[in-house]
Formats: C-alpha cells, sequence, structure tokens
C-alpha cells in the first residue's frame, strides 16, 4: 500500500487560478492537456501522487480521499489529503469497506449527480460507524442542521468513481469537503468524471504493465526452475536407498518451490498403512510424534479425493474441508483439541495459507498403486500456490516416482541376491555341518560292541539324514515360489485346505495332545492360490505346537470374510487367524520374523531357522495378500501369538 498522505499545507498549484470563471471548454482542454501525463506514468505510486495534485489544484477540493480495490475486493485507502496528520493514519488503517459494502452503501445512501458520481448528503450517514467519522473533518458541526441547500455540510461526501472498461468500479475519488464549503457545480463534476476517466485508463494501463512485468518475471523464474529440476535429477535417479531419496527430495522441495517444511509418508505392506519417512523444517518433537502415527489408507485418500484435484498429481484440501476424523493425524498439532481450534480459526483471506490447509502429491509406482505421498507444508510467502507453481512441483514428482521406482527395483535385486546367497549357505555350509555330524554317527557306531549303542548312533545319523532332506525340500519350495507365475494360479478352497493341514500337522507330534477351536464363517471360501497353498498352513501350524511347551496345545483357528473399503471398487478378502499359545513375539520382532534374508542370517548354523516362515511370506505375497502377527493377549506378547492372513477372495 502506498502510505502518501498530504496535508493542506502541503497544496500543490499545478496550474492557473481555480477555474471558477473559464468557460466549459477552456477547462476541458486544460483537464485534457493534464491528464495526458497521466496515462505516460507506469508506476501507481507516481500515478497517484500526481492524480492528487492535479484533481486538488483544478477544483476546490479542502480534503479528499483515493481509494483503490484490492485483490480482496476491498476499497482500500491509497491517498489521503487535508486531514490533520494524526487523523491520517487512523484513515489509511481503518476507513476500508467491502465491496459489497459499497454497493449497500450506494442503494441505501446516495444520490447520482452525474455518469458515475454519487453524492451521499450529510442526512442519510450513520454517524454511529466509526469509519464515517474518520472521514469527516470538522467534527465540531456533525450536529448542525445544513444552512442552504448548496452547503457541502461536514458530512456530506462526493464520490466520483474509477470504472474499468467492463464497468467494474475498481477505485474513487471521495471528496470530503470543499474549500467553497459550498456543493461542487455540475460543471465540476463533469470536469472530475473527465479526469476520473482519464485516470481509470491509466490504472488500467498500469495494471497490465505491472502484470505483464510480473508474467515475465514469473516466466523467467520459471524457466530457472525448470533448469534447476532437470539439474538435480540426476542426484535423486541414482540414489538406491528408499529412506535417503525420500530425505534428499525433500531438501530440494525447500531448496526449489519455496516451502518452510515438508513430509514424505510411504506405504508399509507389513502394516498395510502409510508411515512418515522423512521430514524437513519440523522441530523435533513434531517429528517424534508423526514416526509414530499410522495412517490407514482411508484416511490417506482422503487428501487426494477427485474434488481435491488441481493439477495432474497436485491436490488441495482447504483447511475449511477438513473432516473430524482427519485431526487425530495432523502430527503438527500436539493434540485433538488443539486442531479442532485451528479449524474455527478463518483464514485470513481467500489466498492465505491456513494451518490446517493440505497440500498432497501421490507417488504412484508402474502399476499405479500410491505408494508415498508429499506433502509440503508452510509456503514462504504464507499464500496457497498457484498453478504455475504446482505444475513445477509436478514435473518434480514425476521424476520422484521414477526415482522410486528404481530405488524398488534396486531393493528387490538386492533382496534377490542375499537370497540366493543365503540359500548357497544353506545347501553348501549347512549340509557340509550334517554330513560331517553324520559321519561321526557312522564311525561312532561301528565302534560300538553294543547291538543297543550301535543303534543309537545309527538313529541320530537318520535324523540328520531327516534334517537335509527336511533342508532340501524347503530350498526347493522357496526357489519353486520365486519362480511361480501368478498367470498359474488356480481357485482353491482354503476353508478345506485349513482343516486338512492342521490335521496333518498335528499328527506329526505323537507326543502332544494337540487341540484346535475352529470358528469357520464358511464351509467353502475360494482363494487363487497353487499347489504349494497346505504348506503356507503347514508351517505356521508347525511352529505353533512346536514352540508350545505346554503338555496339551491349544490353538484358535477362525476364517472370515472382510471388506476393504480403501479399495475402489472395494476389495473382498478371506482373513484366517491362526492364535497360539507359545512363548509370543517381541514388538520390535513382529516385522522381522518375515523378513527371510535377515532372519536367516541371525540364524544358528545347522538349524535352517526362519525357512519356514520365509516360504509362508513368500506364498502370501504370490497370492497378492498380506500376513502379520499381533500378540493373543494385546500388549503381552508371552501370551502367544496370532498370526493373521488376508487373501483375496476368488
Amino acid at each position: 500500500m502506498i502510505d502518501r498522505r498530504i496535508t493542506s499545507s502541503e497544496r500543490v498549484d499545478a496550474g492557473p487560478d481555480k477555474p471558477g470563471q473559464p468557460s466549459s471548454r477552456s477547462l476541458i482542454d486544460y483537464i485534457l492537456s493534464l491528464s495526458s501525463d497521466l496515462l505516460v506514468l507506469e508506476h501507481l505510486e507516481d500515478f497517484i501522487k500526481r492524480l492528487a495534485e492535479v484533481a486538488i489544484s483544478l477544483f476546490p477540493i479542502k480534503a479528499m480521499i483515493l481509494y483503490l480495490m484490492d485483490e480482496a475486493e476491498n476499497f482500500v485507502p491509497r491517498y489521503v489529503f487535508g486531514f490533520p496528520e494524526d487523523r491520517i493514519n487512523s484513515i489509511m488503517e481503518s476507513a476500508i469497506y467491502s465491496r459489497r459494502e459499497v454497493e449497500d452503501l450506494e442503494k441505501k445512501t446516495s444520490i447520482p449527480v452525474g455518469r458515475f458520481s454519487r453524492f451521499y448528503p450529510a442526512e442519510s450517514v450513520n454517524i454511529n460507524d466509526d469509519r464515517e467519522l474518520l472521514t469527516t473533518l470538522d467534527l465540531s458541526r456533525i450536529s448542525e442542521p445544513r444552512r442552504s441547500e448548496d452547503e457541502f455540510h461536514p458530512l456530506d461526501a462526493l464520490d466520483i468513481k474509477f470504472l474499468e472498461r467492463s464497468g467494474k468500479e475498481i477505485g474513487s475519488m471521495f471528496i470530503c469537503a470543499t474549500t467553497t464549503g459550498k456543493k461542487l457545480d455540475e460543471e465540476s463534476i463533469a470536469g472530475l468524471e473527465l479526469l476520473a476517466s482519464f485516470a481509470s485508463v491509466a490504472i488500467e494501463l498500469i495494471r497490465l504493465r505491472e502484470k505483464e512485468e510480473r508474467m515475465l518475471s514469473s516466466l523467467e523464474k520459471r524457466a530457472l526452475q525448470i533448469s534447476q529440476i532437470f539439474s538435480v535429477t540426476s542426484s535423486i535417479l541414482t540414489v538406491s536407498e528408499p529412506q535417503e531419496l525420500a530425505t534428499r527430495v525433500l531438501s530440494l522441495i525447500q531448496e526449489l518451490f519455496g516451502f518452510r517444511s515438508c513430509s514424505i509418508a510411504l506405504y508399509d505392506p507389513f502394516e498395510e498403512c502409510y508411515r512418515w519417512k522423512a521430514f524437513r523444517g519440523y522441530p523435533k518433537e513434531v517429528v517424534e510424534r508423526a514416526i509414530r502415527l499410522r495412517i490407514p489408507k482411508e484416511i490417506a485418500y482422503h487428501d487426494i479425493r477427485p474434488e481435491y484435484r488441481v493439477g495432474y498429481l497436485a491436490h488441495f484440501r482447504p483447511a475449511e474441508k477438513t473432516l473430524p476424523e482427519d485431526l487425530p493425524y495432523h502430527f503438527t498439532f500436539d493434540s485433538v483439541e488443539a486442531a479442532e481450534r485451528a479449524m474455527k480459526t478463518p483464514r485470513s483471506d481467500p489466498g492465505a495459507w491456513h494451518p490446517l490447509d493440505d497440500l498432497t502429491f501421490p507417488i504412484y509406482n508402474r502399476n499405479g498403486q500410491v505408494i508415498g505421498l508429499i506433502s509440503p507444508d508452510q509456503p514462504l510467502d504464507n499464500r496457497i500456490p498457484d498453478r504455475e507453481s504446482l505444475e513445477l512441483i509436478e514435473v518434480f514428482v514425476s521424476m520422484v516416482a521414477i526415482a522410486f521406482e528404481n530405488a524398488s527395483i534396486y531393493q528387490e535385486a538386492s533382496e534377490a541376491r542375499d537370497e540366493v546367497r543365503i540359500l548357497n549357505r544353506l545347501m553348501f555350509h549347512d549340509l557340509m555341518n550334517y554330513s560331517m555330524a553324520i559321519r561321526g554317527y557312522l564311525e561312532l557306531s561301528l565302534g560300538q560292541s553294543s547291538e543297543a549303542m550301535m543303534e543309537r548312533y545309527i538313529d541320530r545319523a537318520m535324523r540328520q539324514l531327516d534334517q537335509i532332506s527336511e533342508l532340501i525340500s524347503k530350498v526347493r519350495k522357496l526357489s519353486a515360489i520365486k519362480s511361480a507365475d501368478k498367470r498359474n494360479l488356480m481357485r482353491i478352497d482354503l476353508a478345506t485346505t485349513i482343516m486338512s493341514q492342521a490335521t496333518r500337522t498335528a499328527g506329526l507330534f505323537p507326543s502332544k495332545s494337540v487341540s484346535y477351536n475352529f470358528n469357520m464363517e464358511s464351509k467353502e471360501a475360494y482363494v487363487m492360490a497353487n499347489d504349494l497353498l497346505p504348506d503356507l498352513f503347514h508351517n505356521i501350524f508347525m511352529n505353533a505346537i512346536k514352540f508350545d511347551t505346554h503338555e496339551n496345545v491349544v490353538i484358535d483357528v477362525s476364517l472370515k470374510k472382510i471388506i476393504d473399503d480403501s479399495t475402489d471398487p472395494r476389495s473382498v478378502y478371506w482373513q484366517v487367524s491362526i492364535a497360539d499359545r507359545g512363548p509370543g513375539i517381541p514388538d520390535d520382532r513382529k516385522q522381522e520374523i518375515f523378513l527371510g534374508s535377515q532372519r536367516l542370517t541371525r540364524a544358528e548354523p545347522g538349524r535352517g531357522m526362519g525357512l519356514g516362515l520365509s516360504i509362508v511370506r513368500s506364498l502370501v505375497s504370490l497370492y497378492g495378500g498380506r500376513i502379520w502377527v499381533e500378540d493373543r493377549v494385546p500388549g503381552d506378547h508371552t501370551k502367544g501369538s496370532v498370526f493373521n492372513i488376508k487373501l483375496p477372495a476368488a
């Protein structure tokens, strides 16, 4: 805003004596000669100053306010003349009217006195409005009646409008007092309207030039940003570790696009939710709060609904559209109550950024699945980003999606390499250990004179052979799963498979009493699988019985149909839950037990540990499902585990 004020002592004489006597023609000619200067001014500040000088030099104006409409369509004082210095500050700060207020006042309290001039008589002024008193020069006479018909009463005002070519008002010369104490005559009003017409054209020209300069500046900035985006692309496309990549991406978002803070959430297939993985610009306590959050798919997808799409990737959900169920997931607030208070805080203006605004860019993989969410926050200018800015971020996010895809491929290749290395260790190192043990037992048996001792060592050797057979069988199955083709899957009854494997596995432990509590929602539950499906449940039942130290082993088995509301169209699944009463699994290992390479590398040599759950996890992945483990008694892992398997219904 231009902070330009003129007091009566600073009055400028820009021409001959005030035109009271000259003819109408000479006044028009003089206005034309002065106004031509206005059209060449390039800066709004210079223009407003010159316009005020021309108006007060040509007409008997004692006090006047120049108003211009801002982007929020409020009429704001831009120039004040004739008022005491102590009043000028208050006028500049407080005498502001919305477009609707101006239209209402015109209809209710003003009289047309020209083509686009309106007179506000003292008799219609609302003196209870502090703004009306602010713009009244002589407050000592506001209660006095009008002395004559042509008097310009202290509460009178004359408003000469600035109009665009479309007819929309963009400002005005608001005359609050005259030097003669009289109303302006028709000739003066016509002259002011002519001056206002030139002013309107000049304002449009200046704003067009300013817009052109902004566009040129924006184009230059855009070209520079695009150049920067492509120059840093190689630095992210070669990053192979997802966490490192996420951190690098956020650093570039801050640097290139002007955000104080930003974060990335990645999809966790084990927990079937999104988790915040990388942050920039947030305090430590905020980051710690975010890391603990588990964002369900349906909550995460609230921010990327079609109605919030503002580009091909960008989604903007304004604070006013925040849903109550989303509040616990706004990690920038330390409580739901704090978020609720923020919801009640109005936006300062339509373009201002609100603390609850959500700007989200989904990261898609090659299958069109949302594997992550990028959330820039707190723009440096505290404004909602414009379309051009969003387009630049979208270009960058497209590159980021490719980088995450590359990192995923690299990770898969690394895991495959690790599995091959581990399987080789098992096949050669562990088989060598088994073979040496067998050789030792056989040599011991040959040296025994007692037939009983001989049989004892031979029996131990046979057990080692069984271990070799089991190890080879599991390795072969893992290899078969890795090379399996989903196109060869067929409809198999899950319920029948579970029942048969429960009976078969219990029979392998004749020394234990094994009982099952079945809660099967349906006798038939078809899924797409192959002939390895029985092995999935065989391994889980084996662990449940093997590690349960109770004499009577009890296992709870349930089967139910569930619907995933977070997918579109909604997907139907069969969920199997197998609860044991074994030693349980600590929270810090609940995910690790399914990560074959980590589990196997921690296993004791010669035991072949970890292969069973590796087979389980690989089969679930092949069938398009999910497996996770929970405590049978929530919060106490020592009371046993619940293995949950969710497979798509066929």
